[in-house]
């Protein structure tokens, strides 16, 4: 903290010279607590929750979902290892925008309550600025 106070004194000429110019502080080694990379164990779990996926069935039995989109879930191994979490989760929200505009018929986009919902938000005593019907959307996904 006290490194850029002295840089910028300098620099305004407060100060003669920087003081702080020379100093390093050293950063304290990462302490493991474990070897890197995954066990075997952890690998088998990763492999079959990447190479696993099963369709869901309705209640009479049918998959609605098409072989591609099914296809697509299945990670290879060397996708899943060779990407960070939020790699994985650009590319699921990719597909999941792809899949939008491939069916032609995508979700309008909302940003927060509608003026109805806001109005029986307030008279029945609660925060207008809920989504209510978005909470309860996401609660279906389950």
């Amino acid at each position: 903290m006290s490194g850029p106070f002295f840089k910028w004194a300098h620099d305004e000429e407060r100060l003669a010279e920087n003081i702080a110019e020379t100093v390093r502080q050293a950063a304290p080694k990462r302490i493991r607590n474990r070897e890197r990379g995954y066990t075997a164990e952890e690998a088998v779990v990763v492999l079959k929750a990447c190479r696993g996926y099963e369709p869901k069935a309705d209640e009479f039995g049918r998959v609605h979902e098409p072989p591609e989109s099914v296809a697509a879930k299945r990670w290879a191994p060397v996708e899943t290892w060779a990407s960070t979490p939020a790699e994985i989760n650009l590319a699921v929200l990719g597909h999941v925008k792809k899949l939008t505009a491939m069916s032609g018929n995508p979700e309008p986009k909302r940003s927060g309550p509608t003026k109805e919902q806001r109005q029986a938000n307030v008279a029945a005593g609660l925060d207008p600025d809920f989504d209510r019907d978005g909470l309860a959307r996401l609660r279906s996904m389950r």
